[in-house]
């Protein structure tokens, strides 16, 4: 059985889901930024099993994540 991690931008639709959870281990996760997109391309050839890719898409985007006042800030106050 193949592992496949399906990075959306939006709505999936539950036909293509429901089809692909039965031929493969599946794992959707939505909301994507550049980081998650990088991180899955850096990391593809790994060793690392599927629940860690999974963990490291997602932990590589919420790191990723910033406000732009916030950004601004912190060049503002060094």
């Amino acid at each position: 059985m193949y592992s496949f991690v399906f990075i959306t931008h939006g709505e999936l639709g539950n036909t293509l889901l429901d089809i692909a959870s039965r031929i493969m281990d599946v794992d959707v996760i939505s909301g994507v930024n550049l980081s998650m997109v990088m991180y899955s391309l850096e990391h593809r050839d790994d060793e690392t099993d599927f629940d860690s890719m999974v963990d490291g898409i997602i932990r590589s985007a919420r790191q990723n994540i910033t406000g732009a006042k916030q950004l601004l800030a912190k060049r503002e106050s060094k």
